[in-house]
């Protein structure tokens, strides 16, 4: 085993294993495996590479400007990101797909970990406390009612509002709600050719992310290539805003919605995504054909802990929409599978009872 300490430029709360994979060498290969990227400042940081990594790695040498434009990428990606106090040569040779861990929190990458430092890492750990479920009130505009943690933004916003337009309009729902946590939805759309609507929206609502709690909702997101282009876009939204020197906040929280079964069933592989809306009533029906609440109830419950589990450190919200029933709830709650419960002001009372 080789351990190599350094400087941690974004840090996740967990370590991360993959294969360390130089970038420059061997990036044509496709592969779904998890990487650590090694990157040099040579090469391009690009999205189908960035798409598989769990982590970057950057070596002695590389320039200041270049740390930087990487780190940056990085910390939008949520993908842990340190600099070791070496040059890559001497640790590779000529291989690129040793097996390694990387724990930003104490600085440390691992190459070929030895079964102790594994289970140090990835052994049976106790079972976390349950944690508090807070409920949001559903695409509601008007001042929050009582007994809410937040609020869910932007269905009445008009898809074709212009980015001025919208920043203004959560900048005031941000003025009225101050410190309270505020979910701005963005619509990718359907007819939306080149994403120029959504990237608009995206656009406002890392602009408004300076004044408020915001979170972004991504919908429309049904099917998992979908779920590429609405990373992309988000990723483009970005750059954008940073080339032009905008004041923005592109870091705050992102999630996608789920609401087919197609994405429910699919792995959820985007690190960027740190929470997963489940729609539970149309995932119910359409996973059933049926409009009675308590039909399929209990195994759609399972199918989103299943995701859950996949999801790895991604959160899961649940959108009731008044289809939420007392043993569905029960099988979501058992494993801490749900942080967030978002329900309208005439469901209140009854999630309460619940959570």
């Amino acid at each position: 085993m080789i351990e190599c300490s350094g400087k941690t430029f974004f840090s996740s709360a967990d370590a991360v294993t993959g294969r360390l994979w130089r970038i420059g060498k061997g990036d044509g290969v496709s592969s779904d495996m998890a990487k650590i990227l090694l990157w040099d400042g040579s090469a391009e940081l690009s999205d189908a590479l960035l798409r598989t990594a769990v982590g970057v790695v950057f070596p002695m040498g590389i320039s200041d400007d270049e740390l930087k434009r990487a780190s940056r990428l990085a910390e939008f990606r949520r993908l842990p990101a340190i600099r070791i106090n070496c040059g890559l040569d001497g640790i590779l040779g000529d291989a690129c797909e040793k097996i390694a861990i990387l724990d930003s929190e104490r600085k440390k990458l691992y190459i070929n970990p030895d079964l102790e430092t594994i289970n140090s890492f990835f052994g049976v750990k106790a079972r976390k406390p349950p944690k508090n479920i807070s409920v949001l009130s559903e695409y509601s505009d008007a001042p929050l009612p009582d007994g809410f943690d937040g609020l869910i933004v932007g269905k009445a916003l008009p898809t074709l509002a212009g980015e001025d337009e919208a920043y203004e309009y959560f900048c005031d729902i941000a003025d009225k709600n101050m410190g309270l946590s505020i979910v701005a939805t963005a619509d990718l759309g359907s007819d939306d050719e080149h994403g120029d609507s959504f990237i608009s929206r995206v656009r406002a609502i890392y602009r408004a992310g300076v004044w408020g709690r915001f979170s972004l909702l991504c919908t429309s997101v049904n099917t998992p290539d979908r779920a590429d282009t609405c990373i992309s876009l988000m990723h483009k939204a970005f750059c954008g805003l940073d080339s032009e020197g905008r004041e923005f906040n592109g870091f705050i929280p992102k999630g996608i919605a789920i609401s087919t079964p197609l994405m429910l069933l699919s792995r959820p592989k985007h690190r960027i995504i740190d929470f997963f809306c489940m729609d539970f009533a149309r995932l119910r029906r359409l996973m059933t054909d049926s409009r009675d609440i308590q039909t399929g109830d209990v195994a759609t419950a399972e199918y989103i802990s299943a995701f859950a589990r996949e999801a790895a450190t991604s959160k899961i919200t649940l959108r009731s929409g008044g289809a939420l029933t007392p043993e569905a709830l029960r099988r979501l709650t058992a494993d801490d599978t749900v942080s967030q419960i978002y329900a309208t002001p005439n469901e209140l009372r009854k999630v309460r009872q619940w959570v």
